[in-house]
């Protein structure tokens, strides 16, 4: 039975996903345990101020790395160690310990990563926080969160012998996709490909014919901000930035022939990119994207992107399918697909004059990311996952009986 008291209650709920977080930033138990009793002893003493209880698993774990990092700042570095290194200070392990071994081998080979990658792997495969809550943790866009969480597994992957790795691997892209499913689902990639149909530019890099694709990646929880132009909420018009508490587009890449751009940091996207969702009797998605710098030059200036469909169900002169765009949000509709627009180019636009014209030959809307892993390492990891997650770690269980004596006391 959960303890009545509201610290109490706080303290069971919360105390061991901070203890795995406090380890994997720490090393050490002893300095895990330190952290994590220190950040309810800020909870006791501030935690009042907090309004809104629903927010305190991202308080707490903000909270936490706050701590963490003020004690850094008093070294250059902070030390990491393998679990061997503080092997004394451990507790005596039980035959139980036998099923948790993936643990003391994540430990270690996340010591190895790349420091910036560290924490947001670990909140979001060892503490099951979603992008929104790590964003707020680490105080940095959902973008970055994402990127760097797809960039530390790259890490992990190089780090273990291949047999090793298909273990490793497939119990981590188990939590990944089971555990973080419902967060992915916020997501969703716009990706399609072409020949270039036209070019005005006058810049002979990319030639009619040349093949091209794209992919957008934009996060449907960005809020609509149409009234900052209308005055008021339009039921009819949908405007999506870079500029509110969410940012709309995360990831975009495109590619014809040599000239490439990846962009994977919503920060990277400057005011006027946005996109538009408009209702009418042509119904249209309108996308225009500017990265300063990112995109490489053609005719000696820089590029924007703009990419323009339009469903025209509601035209008198043209019978096409009803439309999938019925409301003023971001589209999630995985059904939608070239043949349910009237027209759609994606183009880019370069500041000497001139428009690069790419005709589309496929577009599709999917979940983002999408699974890339077989089936078979899914089930397997699955296997791992239900045998050893709900178990609890022993130190950190009696961290938090010592935590709530000393609290008694």
């Amino acid at each position: 039975m959960k303890p009545a008291d509201p610290f109490e209650t706080i303290v069971h709920e919360h105390y061991e996903p901070l203890f795995r977080f406090a380890m994997t930033l720490t090393r050490a138990e002893s300095d895990a345990r330190d952290l994590t009793q220190q950040t309810f002893y800020i909870w006791a003493t501030k935690g009042h101020q907090l309004r809104d209880l629903s927010k305190v698993k991202a308080w707490l774990f903000t909270t936490l790395n706050r701590a963490f990092l003020t004690g850094q700042k008093r070294q250059d570095r902070f030390p990491h160690h393998n679990l061997d290194d503080v092997s004394q200070e451990l507790p005596a392990t039980s035959p139980e310990l036998v099923d948790q071994a993936d643990c003391s081998q994540v430990l270690p080979a996340l010591a190895k990563v790349d420091e910036v990658y560290q924490a947001p792997v670990a909140l979001y495969y060892l503490c099951d926080h979603s992008y929104k809550d790590i964003a707020v943790v680490l105080d940095v866009p959902i973008g970055t969160v994402k990127s760097r969480i797809a960039r530390g597994i790259a890490q992990l992957r190089r780090l273990f012998s291949p047999m090793a790795a298909a273990k490793f691997i497939s119990l981590w892209l188990t939590i990944y996709w089971i555990v973080a499913g419902a967060v992915q689902a916020e997501l969703f990639s716009l990706a399609g490909s072409g020949t270039i149909a036209k070019n005005s530019s006058g810049d002979t890099t990319l030639p009619v014919g040349t093949p091209w694709t794209f992919e957008i990646i934009y996060d449907t929880a960005a809020p609509d901000l149409d009234f900052e132009l209308t005055g008021s909420p339009v039921a009819t018009f949908g405007r999506f930035t870079n500029t509110g508490a969410i940012p709309a587009v995360t990831f975009v890449h495109y590619q014809a022939a040599n000239y490439e751009v990846t962009i994977d940091d919503p920060k990277d996207f400057d005011a006027f990119s946005e996109i538009d969702i408009t209702l009418g009797r042509e119904s249209e998605i309108d996308i225009n994207l500017n990265a300063p710098g990112l995109f490489p030059t053609l005719g000696g200036g820089t590029v924007s992107f703009h990419a323009d469909f339009i469903d025209g169900s509601h035209s008198d002169f043209i019978d096409v399918p009803p439309s999938l765009i019925t409301i003023d949000a971001l589209p999630t509709e995985t059904s939608l697909g070239l043949e349910s627009f009237e027209a759609a180019d994606v183009s880019l636009l370069p500041a000497g004059g001139g428009v690069i014209v790419g005709g589309l030959t496929s577009l599709r809307l999917a979940p983002a990311p999408e699974p890339s892993t077989s089936a078979a390492a899914i089930i397997g990891g699955l296997g791992l996952l239900l045998r050893r997650r709900p178990r609890l770690n022993a130190s950190a269980a009696g961290n938090k009986r010592q935590f709530r004596s000393s609290n008694e006391r």
